[in-house]
């Protein structure tokens, strides 16, 4: 595979911000531009996607490395939004926002941005591309896809198929095993 130089890339960033930033906001193109950090984690996010992409994945690598960029301006305005509602709450100074209601601004730890969702089922999808392509049992590739997917311990999956957790231990282990000696070679 070919790779841009860094300029290439600052180049293919910039396109990107400037097209797709004032669809969140009219000023967050010039925002990202001038914040060297912004823009430089937006640049770092096409390098990586170019490093990732697989062609025979299904898009093309324009389309890659633009969703990439997207998720990287998503993840900034995240940060932003997280820096922006940090408040210090006494009883001598209290402070609100949103017409007094202090409930839209307190953090709830369960809370999965945006961001991190969509970069977690673009890694579910490659993921489910890869175990489809190779050549592990069926039962192998049940197993990690019950595992690693959907989350389930070894005993779950082992109740779910009617097996020991042993036996898929095994089996998710003997998977791993190919699917590296594949990805080695």
């Amino acid at each position: 595979m070919e790779y841009a130089t860094l300029g290439e890339y600052t180049k293919i960033a910039q396109k990107i911000i400037c097209k797709f930033a004032p669809k969140f906001y009219p000023t967050l193109a010039s925002e990202i531009l001038q914040n060297d950090d912004a823009f430089g984690e937006i640049v770092t996010a096409i390098i990586n996607a170019d490093w990732k992409y697989r062609e025979n994945e299904g898009s093309s690598k324009r389309t890659f490395r633009t969703l990439k960029a997207i998720y990287a301006i998503k993840d900034y305005l995240v940060r932003k939004n997280k820096e922006q509602k940090t408040i210090s709450l006494s009883y001598e100074n209290p402070t609100f926002y949103a017409g007094g209601k202090l409930s839209g601004v307190l953090e709830d730890k369960r809370f999965k941005d945006p961001a991190t969702i969509a970069e977690e089922n673009d890694n579910n999808r490659h993921l489910n591309n890869m175990l489809d392509k190779n050549n592990l049992t069926d039962k192998q590739r049940n197993y990690i896809k019950s595992y690693y997917l959907n989350d389930n311990t070894l005993q779950e999956v082992g109740e779910i198929y009617g097996v020991t957790k042993e036996a898929i231990r095994q089996q998710v282990g003997k998977g791993i095993k190919k699917l590296q000696k594949e990805m080695s070679q």
